[in-house]
């Protein structure tokens, strides 16, 4: 597969994060910061600060455009020091320009407290995992638009990845997703929140490759001095 976006902040200075690696500012992106001092591996990871009221910030990455035949996967380290109790609390969201496509987190409320909650529809239709305090999750989100369809699995720490959940379809039958985005919504107890090492890819199926090296695919006869039916990828892509 061929990798999108890799980002585990080492390379970043320490504090705001918004105006780095083009995160940018949705609503009080001041909040989120480059710091040492939680971290998933490496050294550094981003913490966001009080006041936890409605927070968001956005990296816009290539658009991974699918035809019907991209499949691909994310993956990102999340934390809390405490859970929330009231309401929703820290997400990733993997979205389509402003629509939702997949959602992570820790949720909040009646229905989410002391939960990490998933999904590919919005609230109050995400499935729930019971979650610890103190304790990195690690998931790999996994997508695939023949289906226009995702799936998770989750680790705790180092530990083994357990199973896949079933495909579960997108409530907007996207075909792409461009974006990511960590928010703190609407928040009341618990906290403060981190994320650390995101890594996504994707690849594309050989039907869907119009041209290679800007000639058409039928015309190319050889890659690299391979005979073309011997070719598995071209610049990441299968």
């Amino acid at each position: 597969m061929a990798t999108v976006y890799e980002q585990n902040f080492e390379g970043l200075n320490n504090g705001d994060l918004v105006g780095q690696d083009d995160w940018i500012d949705i609503n009080e992106g001041e909040y989120f910061d480059v710091q040492t001092s939680v971290k998933y591996a490496g050294s550094k990871a981003v913490g966001i600060s009080s006041p936890y009221t409605t927070q968001d910030v956005s990296h816009q990455i290539k658009r991974i455009v699918s035809g019907e035949v991209a499949v691909g996967m994310v993956q990102v380290s999340v934390y809390c020091n405490a859970l929330p109790g009231t309401y929703s609390a820290f997400r990733i969201n993997l979205k389509t320009n402003n629509n939702k496509s997949y959602t992570i987190g820790f949720g909040g409320g009646t229905n989410f407290a002391n939960k990490i909650v998933y999904g590919a529809d919005s609230w109050p239709n995400w499935k729930t995992i019971n979650a610890s305090a103190s304790t990195w999750y690690t998931f790999q989100v996994e997508f695939d638009a023949s289906k226009k369809s995702w799936r998770m699995r989750y680790k705790t720490g180092t530990g083994e990845y357990g199973s896949w959940t079933d495909w579960e379809a997108n409530a907007d039958s996207w075909t792409s997703f461009n974006n990511i985005q960590a928010d703190v919504n609407n928040y009341s107890g618990g906290g403060p929140y981190y994320f650390d090492d995101i890594l996504i890819t994707s690849t594309v199926a050989p039907s869907s490759i119009k041209t290679i090296l800007g000639l058409a695919k039928a015309s190319v006869k050889t890659v690299n001095g391979l005979a073309i039916a011997s070719v598995k990828s071209v610049n990441g892509l299968e």
